[in-house]
This record gives C-alpha cells, sequence and structure tokens, in this order.
C-alpha cells in the first residue's frame, strides 16, 4: 500500500488522478465528492493532509457531522476531505472507512414544509399564463433582514437591492447575532430553528414585540425544527411575522457538485421570497409550480424548479 507522508507525495496522487492506470502500471485511483456523513468511532483525526503522521487539526467526536467535498478512492485507504458542521467549521482529511454516509440529500430533503419523498415535477406553465396569473402585491408592516451566525450583515446586501428594485421595498438589516449553546442541540450537531427565532426576538425586543414587525432570519449554518421528526430544514416561519432560512443544504457541494454561489444564491433568495410572500405580503399558498409560493417544497430539485414570482 502505498502512503503519501508530505505536500509532495498529495500532489503525486492528484497527478495520478488524472492519468489512466495503465500508462502508470499501478492500481486505479478515483476521485469524487461525496454530501454529508457522520462521524462513527468515540474519536477520530481530522489530519492536515492525507496521512497519519501529519498534524492533527481536531479530534472529532461521534456524531459529528461533516460535509464530504472530495473523495479519495484507492486500493487501501480512502481519504475524505471533510469540513465541519457546526460552530468551529473545522476542515482537513479524515479516513473515509469511519464516517457514517448519509442517503442522499437531493432524494431526501426537507423545507418548512416537510416531506419525505423524491421530487416529482409538475406541469409547466405557459409564459402568458404566468404574466396574467400574478398575484397583486399590497405590503403590511416593515421588514427587517437578521443575519445569523456565520453569515455577515454585507451577505444580504444584494437581496435588500433586489427587493428594491423588483417590489420597491424598504428593508432594513440588522447586526449580526452570533449563535451561541443555548440554540445549539450538540446530539444532532445542528441549529434548532424555533430557538434561532427566539434568539431574533430577545435579541431585538421592541421588534419581537411590535406587531407591524417582520423579522426573517438567514443563516449558513444547517438547522432542524425540533418539532418534526426531519433530518433538516430550508427554513421556518411561526406566529405569522417570524421567519429563519438556512442555506447549509442549499450549497450544491452537498450534493457532489462543484461550488456555485449564483446556484446558491437564487435558493437562498427563493426561501426568503416566499417568507415575504407569506409574512409581508400575506399571500396564500400557490397550486403553481411555478410560483414561488407553490407548497409542497419537498426536495431541492422542487426548490430549484420553482420560479421567482408570486404567480397565482
Amino acid at each position: 500500500m502505498m502512503r503519501f507522508t508530505n505536500s509532495i507525495g498529495v500532489n503525486l496522487l492528484l497527478i495520478w488522478l488524472l492519468l489512466p492506470a495503465n500508462e502508470l502500471g499501478y492500481p486505479a485511483f478515483q476521485s469524487r465528492v461525496a454530501g454529508r456523513a457522520t462521524v462513527k468511532l468515540e474519536s477520530l483525526n481530522l489530519y492536515s493532509e492525507m496521512s497519519t503522521t501529519s498534524a492533527v487539526v481536531k479530534s472529532l467526536k461521534k456524531g459529528d457531522v461533516v460535509a464530504i467535498d472530495l473523495e479519495i478512492i484507492g486500493t487501501g485507504t480512502s481519504w475524505c476531505r471533510v469540513k465541519e458542521l457546526g460552530p468551529t467549521s473545522a476542515s482537513g482529511f479524515v479516513q473515509c472507512q469511519y464516517l457514517e454516509r448519509e442517503q442522499a440529500v437531493e432524494e431526501r430533503s426537507w423545507s418548512e414544509s416537510g416531506g419525505v419523498k423524491p421530487s416529482t415535477r409538475k406541469e409547466k406553465v405557459s409564459p402568458t399564463r404566468e404574466r396574467v396569473s400574478r398575484l397583486p402585491l399590497r405590503g403590511t408592516g416593515t421588514l427587517y433582514f437578521m443575519p445569523l451566525g456565520d453569515l455577515p450583515s454585507s451577505s444580504l446586501d444584494g437581496l435588500v437591492a433586489h427587493y428594491r428594485s423588483r417590489y420597491g421595498l424598504t428593508i432594513s438589516v440588522l447586526p449580526r447575532i452570533k449563535l451561541g449553546p443555548s440554540v445549539w442541540d450538540g446530539n444532532r450537531r445542528q441549529f434548532v430553528a424555533e430557538r434561532l427565532i427566539t434568539l431574533m426576538t430577545r435579541s431585538y425586543p421592541k421588534l419581537g414585540n411590535d406587531p407591524g414587525a417582520i423579522l426573517i432570519g438567514a443563516t449558513a449554518n444547517d438547522m432542524y425544527i425540533s418539532r418534526y421528526s426531519w433530518q433538516f430544514a430550508f427554513g421556518f416561519r411561526q406566529a405569522g411575522r417570524f421567519a429563519v432560512v438556512s442555506s447549509a443544504r442549499m450549497d450544491p457541494v452537498v450534493y457532489g457538485r462543484s461550488p456555485d454561489d449564483a446556484l446558491l444564491q437564487a435558493r437562498l433568495r427563493k426561501m426568503i421570497s416566499r417568507y415575504i410572500g407569506f409574512l409581508y405580503f400575506r399571500l396564500p399558498k400557490s397550486n403553481n409550480p411555478r410560483s414561488v409560493l407553490y407548497d409542497p417544497i419537498l426536495s431541492i430539485d422542487d426548490l430549484d424548479s420553482i420560479g421567482e414570482d408570486f404567480l397565482r
């Protein structure tokens, strides 16, 4: 078995991945991206390189959840490059055999309405029908965006400009709220949606008690809704004035794809638009599969397939 104990060895391995096995005279190696997994061992070292002799970045614990963005498959040990999903977001290499893979998230995604079925896409709606079926928009209240955790306030500036240009909305972005242990579920290694909304209202009590204030939080951290037995949630709304959106499972990397910031932002924008529609414009759910208000959203495919207009 071949071992690579330094950066030169890592570079050689990456070169080998680009060459056919019969030209090298060695067994074939493969690389792939592999989604999300949970640590199986009581303790698993996270290494700086693909070698047990390299520096230990961190010791992961059983049940820790990581995103796998690259897997190197050899005839012996296979290595996974991972990023911890949690407050520290440590990254490095682990031996893949000690990870418990989740089922493909694309086949088992959850939204604020929940679901377990893979997407079964719907009828197409003609552009003409879309043009004549847009809903009248009459907003009520004042909108506030709240960046939570790893999401900086500046990341919401583009959304503010988008909604101002498209709908004439004035939205205030509040300072970023740090996430602490009170909103974290250590057993699941996820944040809890209901607790995030409680944190939002406690951080800004005047707005929390103002019946005209609509608070929409956004985070890049993974979350779930405690009242349901769901794996995770894209978003959650409560009491007709509060909502929180997580972009963690909207990232194409989670689904084994290359990073795509434009796609990630489009997915985040759709979920936030849904809550603006429900909470600010007081619009009902839609049966139109091209409407941003379409319900239910059962998978990432469904989120990609809906449009961004408020349609009947």
